[in-house]
C-alpha cells in the first residue's frame, strides 16, 4: 500500500517540476511507500528515503499513459516518407507511486512497448536507470498508420495510449491531411473534479469528434470537459469523422486520486502545439489557461 502526503521543497519535487510542469511552486504531491516495504533499484533511479508517512489518504495507483510523436522537439500527426521521427511516452505518463522518488522522466515507468501500425513492435525496457523511453522511426511508404502504446509500471501495471499519423509522400498528399493526437489535462485528477480533453484532428473537410471517457460516458468536441465520480484508471477513446470519409483514433490514459490528495500546482504542459508543416510544427505559444490556436478544419 501506499500513502499520499503533503510535499513540500525536496530533491524529488524540484525534478518532477523540471520534467513533467512547465513551472510550479515548491508544493506540490508525492506518494510515499510506507516504512518495511521494499523498492525496486537503478530502473526507477529512487532517491534518498521518504520521511515517515503522516495521516493521508493511502493509494496504490496506476500509471497514465499518452503518446507522441516528435519531430524537431515539436507534436506531430503528420510526417513524410524518410522522415525521421521519435515517437515516445509523454512527459505526464507516469507511475503515481513515484512521483517525488524518481529522478527519471516518466518516473516508475520501466517500459515501454510500440505497435507502429503492423509494421514494427519495438520495446524499451529500463534496465540501468532513466534510460530513454523514446524510439526512432522512419516510415518508408505513404499512408494511414495508427501507432499504440502500453507502458508497464515497476509494480507490473500497464496503461495504453494510442495515435493516428498521416504519412505524406509529398505536397499532393497534404491536401487531404490528417492525423488525430489528444491531451488530457490534468492526467492525474481528483474524483469529482473536471479534466480537458482536447484533439487534434487536421483532416480535410468538416470533422466531427466523439470522445468515449471510460466509464459509460461520452462526449463530443475538439475539446471536451468531464468529471470521473469514482477513482481508479480510465482509458479515454476518441473518435475523429471527417466528411471526406476519413476515420482516426487515439487513446489517453487517466487517472482519478480520491479526495484528499493534494496535486501538482502551476500550470500543466500544454502538449498540442498549433498545426504547421507535417513534421515541423510551430511551439505552442499559448499561455496556461488558454487554448491554443489550432489551425486547419473547423470541427463541430
Amino acid at each position: 500500500m501506499f500513502r499520499i502526503n503533503k510535499l513540500t521543497k525536496s530533491t524529488g519535487a524540484t525534478l518532477l517540476c523540471a520534467t513533467l510542469i512547465a513551472a510550479c511552486s515548491p508544493a506540490g504531491y508525492e506518494i510515499v511507500r510506507d516504512r518495511g516495504t521494499s523498492t525496486t533499484g537503478n530502473p526507477n533511479n529512487i532517491v534518498a528515503d521518504a520521511p515517515p508517512p503522516d495521516e493521508g489518504v493511502v493509494a496504490n495507483l496506476p500509471p497514465t499513459a499518452r503518446l507522441e510523436a516528435i519531430k524537431d522537439g515539436y507534436s506531430i500527426t503528420m510526417v513524410r516518407v524518410g522522415m525521421g521521427i521519435t515517437l515516445r511516452p509523454s512527459l505526464d505518463t507516469l507511475d503515481a507511486d513515484d512521483v517525488g522518488r524518481s529522478s527519471c522522466t516518466n518516473p516508475g515507468i520501466v517500459r515501454a512497448a510500440y505497435d507502429v501500425g503492423g509494421l514494427g513492435s519495438p520495446t524499451v525496457v529500463r534496465t540501468q536507470g532513466c534510460e530513454s523511453l523514446g524510439v526512432p522511426w522512419t516510415f518508408q511508404t505513404p499512408g494511414v498508420v495508427t501507432v499504440s502504446l502500453v507502458v508497464t509500471s515497476n509494480e507490473n501495471e500497464t496503461a495504453r495510449a494510442q495515435l493516428t499519423l498521416i504519412v505524406t509522400s509529398g505536397a499532393a498528399d497534404e491536401v487531404n491531411g490528417g492525423g488525430l493526437t489528444i491531451s488530457a489535462v490534468p492526467m492525474i485528477q481528483i474524483v469529482g473534479r473536471e479534466i480537458t480533453f482536447t484533439s487534434r484532428c487536421e483532416a480535410a473537410g468538416t470533422v466531427r469528434t466523439t470522445w468515449n471517457f471510460g466509464d459509460s460516458r461520452s462526449g463530443e468536441g475538439r475539446e471536451t470537459r468531464h468529471r470521473y465520480q469514482a477513482q481508479g484508471q480510465y482509458e479515454v477513446r476518441a473518435t475523429c469523422t471527417s466528411s471526406t470519409g476519413r476515420t482516426f483514433v487515439a487513446v489517453v490514459t487517466v487517472v482519478v486520486v480520491p479526495e484528499g490528495t493534494r496535486l501538482p500546482e502551476g500550470p500543466p504542459v500544454l502538449p498540442i502545439p498549433p498545426r504547421g508543416t507535417p513534421g515541423i510544427s510551430p511551439p505552442n505559444q499559448s499561455p496556461p489557461g488558454q487554448q491554443p490556436n489550432q489551425g486547419g478544419a473547423a470541427q463541430n
